[in-house]
């Protein structure tokens, strides 16, 4: 079991500064560079969602790696599957996770 606290912070902090606006891919590297190499475990998430209904996992996603984001959401619209969605959206995020450091 990790950091699930660390999960809970990060993820009010960085939903927070999206729906202010100001969340951009600098932005975002430095909210999430103290959590490298912390085992920060997504135990500790709260289901928080941005004003226009994305969670912590897609808004990273979709900053950090906008191409995947972007191919992501047109298959969604193909298809109508939004668990399908949040089920690749994890995946990539996974992926993502190990650039980040959080082992």
């Amino acid at each position: 079991m990790g950091w699930n606290t660390g999960w809970t912070i990060m993820e009010q902090t960085v939903i927070g500064v999206y729906d202010t606006g100001g969340l951009n891919r600098p932005v975002l590297e430095v909210l999430l560079k103290p959590y490298a190499n912390t085992d920060i475990d997504m135990g500790g998430h709260r289901d928080l969602k941005t004003r226009d209904g994305k969670n912590v996992m897609e808004v990273i996603l979709e900053i950090m790696e906008p191409a995947i984001y972007t191919e992501l959401k047109s298959r969604v619209y193909t298809n109508q599957d939004d668990d399908n969605f949040c089920y690749q959206v994890y995946e990539e995020f996974s992926v993502l996770r190990n650039t980040l450091e959080w082992i």
